[in-house]
């Protein structure tokens, strides 16, 4: 990055930060759906289409109910002064 001379343009960002996207949840609900398949994925190209399959299922509610949530998500952030938390 010092190189690339890009170092001005990078906030502060603890190793250790929390994601506070919404995608993640997203990504949690694929990993649950995908390891309930019987058989699970094996191959790289079982994986591959194990998630394109599972994620048409993730319905609209389901991501609605995500990014609603995000309030609480801060809101514990901030209780517990940027550490850990339940989400």
């Amino acid at each position: 990055m010092q190189e690339l001379g890009l170092t001005n343009y990078l906030l502060p960002w603890p190793a250790s930060s929390p994601d506070m996207s919404p995608i993640e949840g997203i990504w949690c609900l694929l990993k649950c759906h995908i390891m309930q398949l019987c058989p699970h994925p094996t191959t790289t190209s079982e994986l591959h289409q194990a998630i394109l399959q599972q994620s048409a299922d993730i319905s609209s509610e389901d991501i609605q109910n995500l990014t609603s949530s995000m309030p609480n998500w801060i809101t514990a952030l901030q209780e517990a002064h940027g550490g850990h938390t339940q989400f």
